[in-house]
């Protein structure tokens, strides 16, 4: 049985608001689009009868609308949100994406289908695509909600171009505010931080991977493949990536007195001198290199596995993702304790950022940025700043 209506919205049409000034104490009217989602204000402070007439008005553009929405798709193929991403997927393929980016949007389309999978392309409103974004973020998933409400505005603007989507019809996911997400991952605050979580180092390889890290300020990818040489495959992958940057970037080596560090995330080529000094820790680029050398082990890459663990055997390159359980064994040993989550690999690289700045270095060009904004955000320390007021 359908639940009773408010006596108090007897008579109201579909889509009206009542809303009180709470300063004036003034009654002021809007009407929600059920096409849009979007509330606007009807401009009758005070004047019910006026409000109504113009809500009535409004709703019956929007029946238009509808109507002509419905013969659309009695004259076209109806297709369903499911069937479209199937196409939608081939198209983005063709763009030449990195394939860890088309890893994540296959991800992303998937959790779409799981939700609206099977209904019509046509009849997607703002409404139950925000019911979609709203169960993401009530299940603390703001930054994969954020992901998903770019993703499925793509989805459909990329149906609009293809008229599977009307498209005189604005895309129902514009209307949709993007998430706020807060900042759960500590930082490492400090060098005595980071010496304690060192001091745990179990491995050769951890102890290397995590110096080279803070002196370098690459990436936790970068590391991992990085070698001690340029070998004679490094001009024919960098031809490849020239050809089609959804490849992977030639690793980064070590040649004469220079790291050529290499981006895989942005492309980025960067020349560092191994003389370069992290003041903090007291080391150059080249003594952690020497480190690197001289675990006994004969490897071609920085970061090798100096005993034999289950498949790894002795010289074998540490995978990016056992260098991040590597850290946060580390970090565990340590005691240390953080607010929120605690901090994982990647936040060695802020704190080599900040670190570096201090010196005087040029941050911006060492992390391989394009903008100084992104170098900023490294420069982050999520801790209050309290400025004290002269007296």
């Amino acid at each position: 049985m359908a639940r009773p209506r408010s006596a108090g919205r007897k008579g109201w049409p579909p889509g009206l608001n009542r809303r009180v000034n709470k300063d004036s104490g003034d009654a002021y009217y809007t009407w929600t689009n059920p096409l849009s989602g979007k509330e606007k204000s009807l401009r009758c402070t005070n004047d019910f009868a006026l409000a109504v007439t113009r809500a009535k008005k409004a709703n019956a553009l929007v029946a238009v609308q509808l109507e002509e929405r419905a013969m659309q798709g009695l004259l076209v193929k109806k297709t369903t949100f499911e069937q479209w991403c199937q196409k939608y997927l081939e198209i983005i393929k063709a763009r030449k994406l990195r394939k860890n980016t088309i890893s994540s949007r296959l991800s992303l389309v998937r959790k779409w289908c799981h939700y609206i999978g099977n209904s019509f392309l046509e009849t997607l409103d703002t409404k139950s695509l925000s019911e979609v974004i709203d169960a993401e973020v009530a299940e603390d998933r703001a930054r994969q909600a954020q992901a998903m409400l770019s993703t499925v505005k793509d989805i459909i603007n990329v149906a609009k171009t293809k008229g599977e989507f009307p498209s005189a019809y604005p895309n129902p996911a514009d209307a949709i505010p993007t998430p706020k997400a807060k900042v759960m991952r500590a930082r490492l605050q400090d060098i005595e931080e980071f010496n304690a979580i060192l001091a745990k180092a179990k491995f050769a390889w951890e102890r290397n991977a995590v110096l080279l890290a803070l002196v370098s300020g690459q990436g936790r990818e970068d590391i991992s493949l990085a070698q001690f040489r340029r070998g004679a495959d490094w001009q024919a992958m960098w031809e490849r990536y020239l050809d089609d940057d959804s490849q992977p970037m030639p690793y980064s080596f070590v040649d004469g007195d220079t790291y050529y560090a290499t981006r895989q995330k942005t492309g980025a080529l960067i020349q560092i001198p191994l003389s370069l000094r992290l003041d903090a820790i007291g080391l150059t680029l080249g003594d952690v290199v020497s480190q690197c050398r001289k675990t006994g082990s004969a490897s071609r890459y920085l970061i090798h596995h100096d005993v034999n663990c289950g498949s790894c055997k002795v010289g074998d390159m540490v995978w990016k993702d056992t260098l991040s359980k590597g850290f946060a064994r580390m970090r565990k040993k340590s005691g240390l304790s953080w607010r929120g989550a605690p901090p994982t690999f990647h936040e060695i690289r802020s704190l080599s950022e900040r670190l570096y700045r201090a010196q005087g270095v040029n941050t911006q060009l060492l992390l391989g940025h394009t903008e100084q904004k992104m170098t900023d955000l490294y420069n982050n320390e999520r801790q209050p700043k309290w400025k004290r007021v002269s007296e």
